[in-house]
């Protein structure tokens, strides 16, 4: 699953801010998002940097490679 990214400007918005409650804070580390020009979105979560990002997608591929290694492991029958 591809990350999209995608810049969301002052004038773009009615009021001046970012209007979604989903997109005001970092997913990650909580920070404010209304300061950053650039939003990186992933899995239907916002993050403040390409930093944020990264880890958010490293942890869900972990995540998704630990299923896939536990369903292989039972389909062997090793677990």
């Amino acid at each position: 699953m591809a990350g999209v990214v995608f810049s969301i400007e002052p004038e773009d918005c009615n009021v001046g801010k970012i209007p979604d409650s989903f997109l005001k804070i970092c997913s990650q580390c909580g920070r404010d998002n209304e300061s950053h020009s650039l939003i990186f979105m992933y899995s239907d979560k916002a993050f403040c940097s390409a930093t944020c990002f990264m880890r958010q997608k490293r942890k869900n591929d972990l995540k998704e490679f630990g299923k896939a290694i536990e369903g292989l492991m039972k389909k062997k029958k090793l677990i």
